[in-house]
């Protein structure tokens, strides 16, 4: 299961019982920073608005082996992990957004009506040629 090219190769013949010992080494690293703020108005004493605004930051990385075996002619997890890739050849990811949101409330035939308007931009691996990015608008609405 370790070999990095397709052919037919010749294997040592197992028994159908053997002892084995591996597992998984990780070392994760997370980083998740918030700033966020928000406001209140109301516009003639009967529309409140409650804004809401902020910036987040999240970096991922995992610069560990993965799974192992400490001898690779006999598997810990036989038939299992096709080629394990190695947590450390994945790239870490980078993750920025921002969003605003108007969060309306008013009496509508002396009901509560509640109106959320707001968008979030994010922006995946930012500086880097892989970059994705995209605007989700957000609404929502209730009367109680």
């Amino acid at each position: 299961i370790t070999s990095m090219q397709t052919g037919y190769f010749e294997v040592p013949y197992m028994t159908t019982s053997y002892f084995a010992s591996g597992g998984v080494k990780s070392r994760p690293k997370n980083v998740f920073v918030k700033l966020s703020n928000s406001f209140g108005f109301n516009v003639m004493k009967q529309f409140a608005h409650q804004i809401g605004m902020g910036v987040e930051y999240r970096y991922e990385e995992n610069k560990a082996k993965g799974y192992y075996n400490d001898d690779d002619t006999k598997p810990l997890n036989p038939n299992e992990n096709g080629r394990p890739r190695p947590y450390y050849d994945i790239p870490p990811l980078t993750q920025i957004s921002a969003y605003l949101e108007d969060r309306m409330t008013w009496k509508t035939f002396g009901k509560k009506t509640n109106l959320n308007v707001g968008f979030r931009y994010s922006s995946f691996q930012p500086f880097k040629d892989e970059n994705v990015w995209a605007i989700s608008p957000r609404i929502n609405a209730s009367i109680e």
